[in-house]
């Protein structure tokens, strides 16, 4: 804490976990000095009587973030205003939110022929697919588009020197937008996503034509979409390019700041593209559907009654489409926001309308909301609405369902239409590092795409034909008390670190063409992650990557080495309490292992690994295909985890009997799954 001003104080927050913007610029707060009466102040700094006394030796300054409860108080709004829909039996909230197989079907009689005309000329087959069946509202539940990560040709961005790639399922999402936006002149569409970040990048790829855009200008004006932001972000927040996108008005002092445009000029607006959060802000000005729609049939009952009983009017709702990216993020009450302000209103006899049109993007199996109550966990709070809904019937029997699909014969018999699409066609790792996750996460349904790339031959790789090393590391890990909560421990491995930092020397002294920046370094921990920076800077490797497995989701680096830390056993009841850590983490798992192109690398204790399912099964492939050094590791092969990848790249290989045993039963217990 220091003196930043005659009559102002500034403080440090060390250690401020950043979760979903609990804690923001402005936050509320209450401050004390030396026990004297608490002060409240909103995040700037307050006029204080005693100022002067923040000089003095052991002066201390008490400072409490105060909860903000308005995004909770906005998603029981939206469970509340749905749940009395569905009290009532309003049909649309029961096939959006508990879909049933005899609830699908099509709002029109017979397909659109219309030939749609691309802007985006690299969309795959699968792709084309889900938004023709967007564009022409072919389903009345709810659209799920699910995809591996990289599950398209990457578009590269740089941003703090991470690579951000165009995931096939945010193409997929804007191409069907701009499909929607051309096909049908009276639409108007919500877009959302979890996270700031996400909807930028979405309103970057709505606005700004990329590198195989048929668009030589901007995709979509100003005048169309609107980018709406809390008045409590900054501007340095918001990426240039879509600045002119946002409504920008004076605030009470007179300072600009994000806002909302008044309800008329708002209803201009084709696109509004927010977070799930931010949804609510339109709840308040009573621009939903329900709001419209019943003020419009009052209307008219009250001014333009009819004489025949018999006529039917039409009400449509204003917002038509609601279009959720990254929806495996969101908690489900969180994506209740958007959905509570698209569902339309129950409207009287003598009137009629039609369902707007809900996407759902994301990747279920990989890291989804952060819930950080155990108790929260227990109830299912850390499940999706998008994972909700693919485990109900109408998706997980569909033959087209993952791990019920056939790629080999493309023969579909589930009597009802798929209300969903799997991405299948992977272009960021090459097929070595693709068949880890394509077998533990994805039923064995990715399929390779990327560009032919040379093996890098580097010296340390156990198994020269298969990019990846298992660095069994045995090291005993330690903690460091964070002070900002009894549980808010940190923890790093020596052994660990030391062990990384050789490998990146050895990477980058091999002359591969290899630069530091194209290397990530991925740890759970956070204390880990500053000791490996640390250490990094000191031997001039400034500009290796190091984050831990939140920060790279959604980035790719052509090597990518990780951290495991955890060593002993005694701490792994708290990990899981704590919901922390790589064991017993599935989804957190999967992206570690995924940020890959070309080479990856693990370090960790693989003896204490071995008794999480999902880790067992990778050190079976690891030890099946040569990839593990270091300490002896005792492990029962089963035969898991042998996907078609992996078989291809032994079929013309001799093995001994005991291994040819465990390879055939591993593809019968693969083919056995794929037929139930």
């Amino acid at each position: 804490m220091r003196q930043a001003s005659s009559n102002e104080i500034e403080a440090e927050v060390v250690g401020l976990e950043k979760v979903k913007s609990w804690v923001y610029v402005q936050s509320p707060y209450l401050a004390s000095l030396d026990g004297d009466r608490v002060r409240g102040g909103n995040g700037i700094a307050n006029h204080l009587e005693d100022i002067d006394r923040v000089d003095q030796v052991g002066v201390r300054c008490q400072i409490r973030f105060l909860l903000n409860v308005k995004p909770v108080c906005d998603m029981q709004d939206a469970v509340r205003t749905l749940g009395l829909l569905h009290a009532i039996g309003w049909e649309t909230v029961q096939r959006w939110l508990f879909p049933e197989v005899t609830h699908v079907g099509t709002d029109i009689s017979v397909k659109s022929q219309i030939q749609l005309g691309w802007v985006d000329a690299g969309l795959n087959e699968e792709q084309r697919g889900a938004i023709g069946a967007i564009t022409f509202r072919e389903h009345k539940v709810p659209y799920l588009i699910s995809g591996p990560p990289g599950s398209s040709p990457s578009l590269f961005q740089s941003f703090a020197r991470i690579l951000i790639v165009g995931t096939g399922k945010t193409k997929t999402l804007v191409e069907a937008a701009l499909q929607i936006l051309a096909t049908h002149p009276d639409s108007n569409i919500v877009i959302c996503a979890p996270s700031n970040s996400a909807a930028d990048t979405i309103a970057r790829r709505l606005c700004v034509p990329s590198s195989t855009s048929s668009a030589s200008g901007s995709i979509i004006q100003p005048g169309t979409a609107l980018r709406l932001n809390l008045p409590s972000r900054t501007f340095a927040e918001v990426p240039g390019e879509i600045l002119p996108f946002c409504y920008v008005a004076p605030t009470a002092t007179g300072m600009n700041a994000f806002s909302i445009p008044p309800f008329a000029e708002l209803m201009k607006y084709r696109v509004v593209i927010c977070t799930c959060q931010d949804a609510s802000v339109l709840a308040t000005a009573n621009a939903t559907n329900i709001a419209m729609m019943k003020a419009e049939s009052e209307m008219l009952e009250t001014f333009h009654r009819v004489s025949d009983s018999s006529r039917i009017r039409d009400i449509p709702p204003h917002w038509t489409h609601l279009l959720i990216d990254e929806a495996a993020q969101a908690s489900e009450p969180e994506a209740l926001i958007p959905l509570s302000v698209v569902v339309p209103y129950p409207l009287p006899e003598g009137f009629r309308s039609v369902d707007p049109v809900i996407v759902l993007c994301g990747d279920m199996h990989q890291l989804g909301p952060i819930i950080s109550s155990q108790e929260a966990r227990d109830g299912e709070l850390d499940v999706s609405l998008l994972e909700r809904l693919f485990l109900r019937e109408v998706y997980a029997a569909h033959s087209r369902a993952r791990g019920r699909q056939k790629l080999d014969n493309g023969h579909h018999t589930s009597d009802w239409e798929a209300p969903f699409t799997n991405l299948v066609q992977n272009y960021r790792s090459i097929a070595p590092i693709l068949m880890v996750p394509a077998a533990m996460f994805y039923n064995d349904t990715l399929v390779p795409a990327a560009k032919n790339v040379d093996l890098l031959k580097w010296k340390d790789l156990p198994n020269p034909k298969i990019p990846i090393l298992f660095q069994g590391c045995e090291g005993a890990e330690d903690w460091i008390d964070e002070l900002t909560s009894p549980s808010a421990q940190s923890w790093y491995n020596p052994s660990e670190v030391e062990t990384i930092v050789h490998q990146v020397e050895s990477l980058l002294g091999a002359d591969l063409g290899i630069k530091q920046n194209q290397i990530a370094v991925i740890t759970p921990w956070r204390e880990q992650v500053w000791r490996l920076r640390a250490r990094l800077r000191s031997m001039g490797y400034h500009e290796v990557d190091v984050g831990n497995v939140e920060t790279y989701q959604g980035a790719e680096f052509r090597v990518t080495i990780v951290s495991c830390v955890r060593s002993r056993e005694r701490f792994l009841d708290d990990d899981r309490k704590m919901n922390m850590g790589l064991f017993n983490e599935r989804k957190r798992l999967n992206v570690a292992i995924t940020r890959a192109k070309e080479i990856l690398i693990v370090v960790g204790n693989a003896n204490l690994l071995k008794r999480d399912p999902y880790w067992n099964g990778f050190l079976q492939i690891m030890l099946r295909n040569n990839l593990y050094k270091g300490p002896k590791l005792d492990l029962e092969m089963s035969g898991a985890y042998i996907s078609r990848l992996e078989s291809a790249m032994h079929r013309n290989e001799d093995h001994d009997p005991e291994e040819a045993v465990l390879r055939l039963a591993g593809a019968l217990a693969r083919e056995t799954l794929r037929e139930d």
